[in-house]
Parts: C-alpha cells; structure tokens; sequence
C-alpha cells in the first residue's frame, strides 16, 4: 500500500530531488521515526530532506530525535538487507554515510556528536557511538567484507563477537579506521591515521599508530582551540 501511494505521489510531483527522494524512501525504509519529548511519531515525507535513503529491504528503521540541527545529513543504503535500523539522537552534526550489507545491523549515533566525513559500513555488526564526540575527515568504520577460514575445518574466525563502541566526548582524528571489535572509552583522543582494531579499557587516553595502542594517559580534551582555550581560563580564573 505504502509503495502504491508513493507511486501515486510521484505522478503529481515533477522529476526531481523530492520525487527521486520518495522513490528509493519505498525501496529501502519501512519506517522513519521521530522522537519528541520521549515519543515516536512517524515522520512526515520531506520531514528530513538532508537524510537520503537508497537500496532494498524491509523492516529498516530511520530514527531521529528532535531537535535536529539543520546542518546534519546523512546517506543510508540498505543492500538488500533488513531488520536494520539507524538512531540519530538530538542536535548531532555533520556528515553521515550507512551502509549495511547484510541484515540485522545496528547503529546508534549519541547527541551533540558532530563530524566533518564518516563513513560506516557495517556486515552483521552494531556501532554505538556515544555522546558529545568528534569525528575529523575521511574517517572509516567497517565490518570484514569477506571471510577468514580455517584451513582445514572451514570454520569462520572473523565474526564479530561484541559491538564496535565509541564512548563519549570521544574525537577521532583524520583517516582513522576502526575496524571489527574496536572499542574506545570515554574521554578518549584517536590519533591521525590510526587503525582500531581492538578493545581498549582506559578512558581518558591518547591512542595512536597502526595498529592502534596508548601513547599517553591522564588526558582529555576540549573543541576551543588551545589559544582561545587558555584565554577563556584566565577569563574565569579572574
């Protein structure tokens, strides 16, 4: 039915971004929802028109909590897959690209989490991202693509065995990668061009390299640069 009224939807509206936008909304996502104050309501068509939606499936969920900064987009594809489903909480900022190429995949992306290029590919896997994070440029979050046997029984040793998790007030350096099983604490900085591939325990650390292990403990940052940082110290010192 849903497809039908599109259809219908789509001979009154001229071809164009909002006509291309409802489309691929019927091929990919059974559901949009907003939440308000605590509720879900489904969300109006044209609601979100920086969030695209491409690919097939059923059973996928977009979620979006209010408010929602104007700045945000994001590109979701589902190939082929289902049972997905996608949580932006309120005022996150940036750009977003999702795929997922298989089904039951999950991602949830904390409030006032900002980033400048993330890209999230996801292959049986879950991502939660906490709140208050910082995600540089060409930034990469993927699942193994294909698999790693066992020579001589054939069992699969690549499966993912937990969630990739980024705590809060997390910043992620440029070209950094974080691949199956990596898990960053809170308060922690990623240095540039790092690859993630495992689990850390400590918060409050510097973790840089390739692969990525802990340079320095006992820190935490701030999103001023460190001259208006200083500055606005002195200010309330005064």
């Amino acid at each position: 039915m849903k497809k039908i009224l599109i259809n219908f939807l789509c001979c009154f509206i001229p071809f164009s971004r909002t006509r291309h936008r409802l489309k691929h909304f019927a091929k990919g996502c059974e559901k949009l929802i907003v939440i308000e104050d605590g509720k879900e309501r489904m969300a109006r068509i044209g609601e979100f028109p920086r969030i695209f939606v491409t690919g097939s499936g059923v059973n996928n969920i977009i979620k979006v909590e209010l408010p929602c900064h104007p700045k945000m987009s994001a590109h979701i594809s589902w190939m082929n897959s289902n049972n997905n489903c996608v949580v932006f909480h309120k005022n996150i900022l940036g750009t977003w690209n999702v795929s997922c190429y298989s089904s039951d995949n999950s991602v949830e992306i904390g409030e006032e989490t900002t980033s400048c290029d993330v890209s999230i590919t996801l292959i049986g896997n879950k991502l939660e991202i906490g709140r208050d994070c910082m995600f540089s440029n060409s930034i990469r979050i993927w699942g193994d693509g294909h698999s790693v046997l066992d020579f001589k029984s054939g069992e699969v040793l690549n499966k993912p065995k937990h969630p990739i998790v980024i705590g809060d007030h997390c910043w992620i350096g440029e070209r950094t990668t974080l691949t199956k099983g990596a898990q960053i604490p809170n308060n922690c900085i990623v240095g540039i061009a790092s690859v993630v591939t495992k689990s850390f325990i400590n918060e409050n650390c510097l973790i840089a390299g390739s692969p990525a292990c802990i340079k320095k403990k006992g820190i935490t940052w701030s999103r001023f640069n460190p001259l208006d940082y200083e500055r606005k110290i002195k200010e309330i010192i005064k």
